[in-house]
């Protein structure tokens, strides 16, 4: 059986959503609505207006291929209308009007080409980065990851691209937000690293005391806060850059953490998505306090199953994010506590605009 790969992206538009604005340091950046009735350049690319009309894309070029784990990504840039995106073909692209149009700053498919799982950071626009998660399960031998192919880093900079090896897999990747040059990784280790240069070097910050790592989240809003899931179960946060560790919620304790999210409207919130080993159930747990003390938010009772690593937390209001319905096609939106599922079948991304839009990238797989 062959499978055909075919990215289809939404963008469900709030009437006066882009009246509003967010803040980038000292600057002021206006979202507006996409001005376009058809988006051109990619063909999955589709957005749907405040009251559900789809305007979508030319249609693609399709391409027969075996099946293999998608590659695309989307994100938002540091300028306004600002979008950037990576395709299975190994192609960096970059929208400045909402998705409307789109060109190709890059192509770089000897790392990205049938990766699992690309991220892209573009919150400086001199300096964008492009790296590649490993798929981690709580059941593959450690060395298997030791062992594989060296993980690596792409920064473009001005249409000119550099690539750089990490020093091990890495779990997560943040940007300094006053320097574009500043980053910090989390390895599968569970080990700390710095580069002051763009990647083009790294020095080893902190040991991987709870390492080997099921997955990490580093606060892209403060550098020194990150969480951290161990392969035996549980989490660690650390508020000083790896100086301390806290001890584990009790809450979680019997839990295998899968992915950690940071509230960028409240930094007292985070959520986990995890199986308890002891309920047989998967959930999603919520934190109000910091990590200290977790409640359990959603469960498979309705519908989530696990959330597969692809969750959005509102940029304004910790009360409101959204989650694909694993085990049945669908996007849940919880707002204040009020659950409404969209149709949209098998979401491989969620972005929310700044101004409180979202954006769905969804995978559709055929087969023959």
């Amino acid at each position: 059986m062959r499978s055909l790969l075919l990215l289809v992206a939404v963008l469900s538009l709030a009437p006066d959503a882009f009246a509003r604005s967010r803040s980038v340091g000292h600057r002021t950046l206006p979202w507006h609505a996409p001005q376009c009735t058809e988006v051109s350049e990619l063909g999955w690319f589709r957005f749907v207006d405040a009251g559900g009309e789809v305007r979508k894309g030319v249609d693609p070029v399709l391409v027969w291929r075996e099946p293999v784990l998608t590659t695309e990504a989307l994100e938002l840039g540091a300028g306004p209308n600002v979008l950037w995106v990576t395709t299975s073909d190994g192609a960096i692209r970059q929208s400045m009007d909402a998705g409307c149009t789109w060109s190709v700053k890059a192509t770089v498919p000897e790392i990205l080409a049938d990766l699992f799982e690309p991220r892209i950071l573009a919150r400086h626009a001199e300096h964008v980065y492009v790296y590649t998660v490993p798929h981690i399960s709580s059941f593959a031998p450690v060395d298997s990851y030791l062992q594989s192919d060296q993980a690596m880093l792409i920064r473009l900079s001005y249409n000119a691209v550099a690539t750089f090896p990490f020093p091990e897999h890495v779990l997560d990747l943040a940007v300094d937000p006053t320097n574009s040059l500043r980053l910090l990784a989390v390895g599968f280790t569970g080990a700390l690293y710095d580069s002051s240069d763009g990647g083009a070097s790294w020095q080893q910050r902190a040991t991987g005391s709870f390492g080997p790592l099921n997955t990490a989240r580093i606060d892209p809003s403060n550098l020194n806060r990150i969480a951290v899931a161990p392969r035996s179960g549980g989490l660690r946060l650390t508020t000083n850059g790896g100086g301390t560790i806290s001890e584990p919620p009790a809450q979680l304790a019997t839990t295998i953490v899968s992915d950690i999210f940071f509230s960028p409207a409240d930094p007292n919130v985070i959520w986990t998505d995890g199986y308890d080993q002891v309920k047989h159930d998967s959930g999603l747990q919520r934190s109000n306090d910091g990590g200290r003390t977790f409640v359990l938010e959603l469960t498979n009772a309705t519908a989530v199953y696990v959330t597969g690593g692809i969750f959005a937390a509102h940029p304004r209001d910790a009360n409101t994010y959204a989650i694909p319905v694993m085990n049945a096609p669908g996007l849940l939106v919880v707002d204040r506590g009020v659950q409404t599922k969209f149709g949209y079948d098998q979401v491989k991304k969620v972005l929310w605009s700044p101004s409180g839009t979202l954006y769905y990238l969804v995978q559709v797989i055929t087969s023959r």
